[in-house]
């Protein structure tokens, strides 16, 4: 039967390992365009990056965020509370 809704989830001991697990790796363009206070237009790129190595500039503790956040995600699909679909 699958849960209904989930009261709790406690995500302690995130270590890391210094082990790593193979991935599909994706390369993208990226192109950001916005504008500043002053309201002058900027652009990033287009510049290429690698998913996942490029996640190595971002710093342990977002990357911690955003893990927890898969790891919920997977829970919740798990216990049948929620779909894949719902995340696409």
């Amino acid at each position: 039967m699958p849960a209904r809704s989930v009261n709790e989830i406690n995500i302690t001991n995130f270590v890391d390992t210094g082990l790593t697990t193979p991935m599909a790796r994706y390369t993208f363009t990226l192109e950001i365009k916005w504008i500043d206070d002053q309201g002058v237009a900027h652009t990033h790129g287009p510049q290429t990056y690698t998913f996942p190595n490029d996640l190595v500039a971002m710093p342990l503790d977002v990357r911690k965020a955003f893990a927890e956040e898969m790891i919920t995600a997977t829970v919740r699909v798990t216990l049948g509370i929620d779909t894949w679909e719902m995340y696409s």
